[in-house]
């Protein structure tokens, strides 16, 4: 390898690096690309799957890895997948109720990331809360981030949220009796991938 080429090369190398792993400042979510996924499970097997909208986020990175986000969830957008035609519009409306979101009511719902403990360069344990119908509970989880120059990505699968704790009590048996095979589990589970570009102006 002559002179030039290792010169070029460890100039290329400090480029690439400085370009993630030092940089700060604030990426907006892209809400088109980003994709956040539901789960409601039947107490006796069977379940439903769906979509649901992100209204809007940013996230702060500070030297090169994730350190704080705000999100907005659109709850009328509730979408439900497993299923089609009108069996899936009842349940999506059904969704949307005083039985579960509220979304009349309540027509966002917020995750505020607190912390962010990284094992490695990708993988880390985030903890934050999560506001539905007006009430936070505190949620810990594990995501994978990616910082490649302007652009983000983060993915967390299996993110469970008590929808008893927001104030969702329908299908429970820990406030309802003799329910049969109608019992829903207290728990739903929320998969993202967020992508998200930096704004102008980061360092």
């Amino acid at each position: 390898m002559n002179v030039k080429m290792f010169f070029a090369g460890f100039v290329f190398f400090f480029l690439f690096t400085t370009s993630s792993f030092g940089q700060s400042g604030t990426y907006r979510v892209d809400t088109e690309k980003s994709v956040l996924s539901w789960e409601g499970h039947r107490f006796f097997g069977g379940k439903h799957t769906g979509a649901i909208d992100l209204h809007s986020g940013t996230m702060q990175v500070s030297d090169g890895k994730l350190s704080g986000g705000t999100f907005a969830i659109d709850m009328n957008s509730i979408k439900v997948t497993d299923i089609q035609g009108d069996p899936a519009q009842r349940l999506a409306a059904h969704l949307k109720t005083e039985d579960f979101f509220d979304a009349a009511n309540h027509p966002q719902a917020t995750f505020q990331l607190k912390y962010i403990d990284y094992a490695d360069e990708k993988r880390a344990a985030v903890v934050g809360d999560i506001t539905i119908r007006g009430i936070t509970q505190e949620i810990s989880f594990p995501a994978e981030v990616r910082i490649e120059g302007n652009q983000l990505r983060a993915a967390a699968q299996g993110i469970r949220v008590d929808r008893t704790v927001h104030d969702s009590q329908y299908g429970s048996v820990r406030f309802f009796r003799d329910l049969g095979r109608k019992i829903v589990h207290d728990e739903f589970v929320l998969n993202v991938e967020l992508v998200a570009e930096a704004v102008s102006g980061n360092e």
